[in-house]
């Protein structure tokens, strides 16, 4: 840590804090409602000018600063704690020679997948990888831990970059392990298949028999989940999938009326506070390898 730090680097580090570019901070300390050039003139400012400037008023709750996020980036705008140029930091500078204030967009991605952090999504590397790669699932994470595996991931983005397919899963060693987007852990709680229990959506569907969830509610959900259970419903009999898929677009109570005796279920269940809550860790192994991904997504 330095003792001193300069107001660009207290600049880049409340811009992580506040998920904003350095240049937007930058125009908000040297706003007339603040007027800050240099760290001198930080003692002219109250917390409470800084607050409002950085939006802590805002009616919109979306684009408004958190209290904890205000106070931090207050902390590190006064000294109170030091600007983080982190050992992680310093080594991509002197690894790449490129300033992150002003050239991140021009490091090459070896580096900024080796120093990025995946489980902060206001941190400049990994906002930077977030901007070229948006929601597209491109992190590989070593199977069961949440270290990022630099070489296989570096090797799928390029992949991705030239064209090639997203792929549901990839081969790492011998087990199978999912992408995820930038900024996502590998032990994040997705919505589960209600028809294949243990399995989570993507994007709302199925992998497995192609069903579409995504404007069904919890409730449907589950009172599915109850059909499946009661073996009201084969989720592999085509047919029988999309009777099932035109009775969701009628909502709950057209289920409830065809299917009598797992509407008693559900209500039972839902007075009791028992109904499956249908969520799964991301990235769980597909037990019977439906799309035949390990054949088609081997990595080396």
């Amino acid at each position: 840590m330095k003792q001193q730090s300069s107001l660009d680097e207290r600049i880049v580090q409340i811009a992580d804090i506040l998920g904003k570019t350095p240049e937007e901070v930058t125009t908000i300390l040297r706003s007339p409602a603040l007027g800050i050039q240099a760290v001198d003139d930080i003692q002219y400012v109250n917390e409470g000018e800084f607050r409002n400037a950085i939006g802590c008023d805002n009616p919109d709750e979306t684009k408004r600063p958190s209290r904890v996020q205000s106070r931090k980036a207050w902390a590190i705008l006064t000294g109170k704690i030091a600007a983080d140029t982190t050992d992680r930091l310093d080594a991509l500078r002197a690894e790449t020679g490129i300033d992150l204030k002003l050239g991140i967009q021009d490091i090459p991605l070896e580096a900024l997948v080796k120093h990025f952090d995946p489980f902060n999504p206001t941190d400049r590397l990994t906002r930077e990888l977030k901007k070229r790669y948006g929601t597209t699932p491109v992190v590989l994470f070593d199977p069961g831990t949440k270290t990022v595996n630099v070489l296989q991931t570096v090797a799928y983005m390029k992949r991705v970059d030239r064209g090639g397919t997203v792929s549901k899963a990839v081969l790492i060693g011998a087990q199978l392990v999912r992408p995820m987007p930038v900024g996502e852990s590998p032990d994040q709680m997705v919505d589960e298949d209600p028809l294949f229990p243990g399995e989570s959506l993507e994007e709302g569907c199925s992998i497995h028999n192609f069903m579409d969830w995504s404007k069904a509610t919890l409730a449907m959900r589950q009172f599915c989940r109850i059909l499946l259970e009661q073996g009201s419903v084969n989720p592999t009999d085509e047919a029988r999938v999309a009777e099932l898929q035109k009775s969701l677009e009628h909502g709950l109570a057209a289920l409830q009326s065809v299917y009598k005796q797992a509407d008693l279920i559900f209500r039972e269940r839902e007075s009791e506070g028992t109904l499956p809550q249908l969520r799964v860790k991301f990235g769980g192994k597909h037990r019977n390898d439906p799309l035949n991904i390990t054949g088609r997504n081997r990595t080396t």
